[in-house]
């Protein structure tokens, strides 16, 4: 293994430097040149593909966001399109692919595998925390902690001036965050028809993506972006990296949609709230 590429896809997600940073400076100390793909594979299609120097993941760390930019591409499910991604990273003789992101990037990341055989390994990072075979994903503690300090804050005015909040967080339907349910204003709008009182709502959109990540997440996504590292140079492909009771491991990317769903710990966890909002 003498080159490999990174790149971020989808939404951002706390961490994510810190996985590339780790990614890169494992590389690095191998004797392996890395390459960053800028804007996820809209980056990959345009040859948007530069050689990375440490310099270049100097402390970002701490930093929120993605070094390496992200966009989402539909038109990736494609074949062609596929193909000129695919074609540019072995112009660059790119022999292993690092790709940071959620569920849509991991199908991405299979199909170049499976048609065009550049080895990739994925990892999970997204605030949504909804990668099955993973407990945690880069991303998810950093927001969660968000969402808990902004219902703090929103719980304090709202006992101040006697009111009702309803906020809407964001995230897609796993339901760690509570997310999913609908609009906030489409249910204040029922809401107040039932509830004698005076109801504000929240949104807090973007907001919970920004910010430095937590201490959970820059290891988290330290050990996940030198494992990734150390998969490739096993010569392993089509994988993911996972953490499973504080370990980490690796299963087969396409288990990220294909897995079977364990939710007997988030069952025990809803039981318990519904006993302590009693």
């Amino acid at each position: 293994m003498k080159r490999i590429a990174i790149l971020t896809s989808g939404g951002d997600a706390p961490g994510m430097n810190a996985a590339i940073r780790s990614a890169a400076k494992f590389a690095f100390y191998h004797g392996i040149e890395v390459f960053g793909v800028r804007r996820g594979y809209k980056g990959m299609i345009d040859n948007d593909i530069f050689k990375m120097t440490s310099s270049d993941v100097s402390g970002i760390i701490d930093r929120g966001g993605t070094m390496l930019l992200s966009a989402r591409l539909p038109e990736f499910k494609d074949p062609e399109v596929r193909k000129i991604a695919a074609d540019n990273l072995k112009d660059h003789e790119i022999e292993g692919l690092i790709v940071i992101g959620g569920d849509g990037s991991f199908h991405g990341a299979d199909l170049l595998y499976k048609e065009h055989g550049i080895r990739v390994i994925g990892i999970p990072g997204t605030i949504d925390n909804d990668i099955i075979g993973t407990d945690f994903t880069i991303g998810y503690d950093t927001t969660l902690n968000i969402i808990i300090e902004a219902m703090v804050r929103l719980r304090d005015t709202a006992t101040s001036h006697e009111r009702t909040y309803l906020v809407e967080v964001m995230g897609r339907d796993a339901g760690d965050f509570s997310e999913g349910v609908g609009s906030a204003y489409e249910i204040g709008k029922e809401l107040k028809k039932i509830v004698d009182t005076e109801l504000r709502i929240t949104v807090l959109g973007h907001i919970q993506r920004g910010g430095s990540p937590s201490a959970f997440d820059r290891v988290l996504a330290t050990k996940m972006g030198a494992r990734a590292v150390k998969e490739l140079m096993s010569e392993e492909s089509g994988m993911m990296i996972c953490s499973e009771s504080n370990k980490i491991t690796t299963k087969f990317i396409d288990y990220a949609w294909n897995g079977i769903v364990d939710d007997t710990q988030k069952r025990k966890d809803i039981e318990l709230a519904h006993i302590l909002t009693k």
